[in-house]
């Protein structure tokens, strides 16, 4: 009994919580026009409604295809600490740079012109 591992449980079901703390990504946050910067607010405070598997179902990969955020696994890209970067949807036009790191968010970096969040 005492060599039993202890179980890791699902992390999908839990709220994603935001992490907008990381030193790049508040520079890209402090030169949002206003208007872009409303339309993130307005996308953060959905993102902290949903669960870690309504972000994943929102991927380019689901069957209904490209909706919400479009959570979309950039490849070859990883964070700092090893984890896939992705990107999601705050518009039409606007994408940012993701992590997962347990059940925050790590914004990384916001991109308004939307094709520079590939390059």
């Amino acid at each position: 009994m005492g060599n039993k591992k202890p179980q890791k449980h699902s992390t999908q079901n839990q709220l994603v919580k935001p992490d907008l703390t990381f030193p790049g990504f508040m520079d890209d946050l402090r030169s949002l026009t206003t208007s872009d910067y409303n339309v993130f607010k307005e996308r953060i405070q959905h993102i902290k409604k949903m669960t870690w598997q309504q972000v994943y179902d929102t991927s380019s990969k689901s069957r209904q295809g490209k909706r919400g955020l479009n959570w979309e696994i950039l490849q070859g890209k990883k964070s700092a600490d090893d984890n896939p970067i992705a990107s999601i949807r705050i518009s039409a036009s606007f994408r940012a740079l993701v992590s997962r790191k347990d059940d925050f968010m790590r914004f990384i970096s916001l991109h308004p012109d939307h094709d520079s969040a590939y390059k």
